[in-house]
């Protein structure tokens, strides 16, 4: 069962709480504790989060959910924080987000549309978080929100599909590696459930090879691929696509947009031959323990991204 909660993501838990506490009421949310001055920026200067091109981590760039990314901050300009239905004029059906009684934007200047109230609520929080100043790089929902909403800020749809299959090619899951016998058993213990899983949830055939580069998926497989990645709505693709770039494995992302496993299990998947050799050399906190915390929190946004924008919260 997916679980939006990633052990210690405590962006992941604080997200969780206020999409529950708004859920449960009609009421706005509450001002902030001190008053900040009158609203003078507008919505649309701000720097608001959102992908570059389809090459770079759509949640970090431009200042997503990754830490190191340097985006000055502005002071809040806004008192309320609210969720409303799309107005009639919108380019699609949906929820949209007000700043005071200004709807928020992307900064390609299109009106910010949300397809599901969870999402919105989710990205409202965010936003009502943000306190006393802005600070995009703790904002990943609406970042992924943005890249949703502006595809053409992306390459070529057809070419972030051929870009994916590449991952699928040399997935880090098919890749393995025969020795020591130690990481070979942790290997199979938690690589061999995720491609049983993929390969029964898509009718597909992987082939795990030990060689240096992968094996060979069958044609076929990668046909059916294609065909399930192009007819995959912007929303959910936009959140496997970050979560694919993220774990270097389509099948790890494809699992957690599924509800296989959650963002811990994830990012313990996608480190494995590092969680192997730490657990006999050591740890390194500053080093491994930030990049894990980093992985762990991109992967909880995309996984909690891609439940909250689909109504059945599955993968398609």
């Amino acid at each position: 069962m997916f679980s939006v909660w990633a052990r210690g993501s405590v962006w992941t838990q604080t997200m969780v709480r206020t999409a529950m506490r708004w859920s449960s009421s009609s009421a706005p949310p509450p001002p902030p504790p001190t008053s900040p001055p009158t609203p003078t920026t507008s919505i649309d200067s701000i720097p608001q989060t959102a992908a570059g091109d389809a090459s770079r981590d759509p949640v970090s760039a431009g200042g997503g959910a990754s830490p190191g990314g340097a985006v000055p901050e502005r002071k809040r300009f806004y008192r309320s924080v609210t969720v409303s239905a799309a107005p009639a004029t919108a380019p699609a059906p949906g929820f949209v987000i007000k700043l005071d009684d200004r709807q928020l934007r992307t900064p390609a200047r299109s009106l910010l549309v949300l397809p599901t109230k969870a999402l919105a609520v989710g990205v409202a929080g965010e936003w009502d978080s943000q306190r006393p100043t802005i600070k995009p790089h703790l904002m990943p929902l609406t970042a992924l929100s943005n890249t949703a909403t502006d595809p053409h800020r992306q390459r070529d749809r057809n070419q972030r599909v051929e870009d994916l299959l590449r991952f699928l090619a040399t997935d880090t899951v098919c890749c393995r590696t025969p020795d020591p016998a130690a990481f070979q058993e942790m290997q199979s213990t938690h690589w061999d459930p995720l491609v049983h899983w993929f390969t029964k949830r898509f009718g597909v055939e992987l082939n795990v090879s030990e060689d240096l580069f992968g094996g060979v998926h069958p044609e076929a497989t990668t046909d059916r691929m294609r065909d399930v990645l192009k007819n995959m709505n912007e929303w959910t693709f936009t959140g496997l696509e970050t979560a694919t770039l993220t774990a270097k494995s389509m099948v790890i992302a494809a699992a957690l947009g599924g509800g296989y496993i959650d963002a811990n299990q994830a990012t313990i998947c996608a480190h494995l031959e590092e969680e192997f050799q730490t657990e006999r050399w050591g740890k390194v906190e500053w080093g491994h323990g930030m990049r894990h915390a980093d992985t762990r929190m991109t992967l909880a946004a995309a996984g909690l991204f891609m439940r909250l924008a689909t109504e059945n919260a599955r993968l398609l």
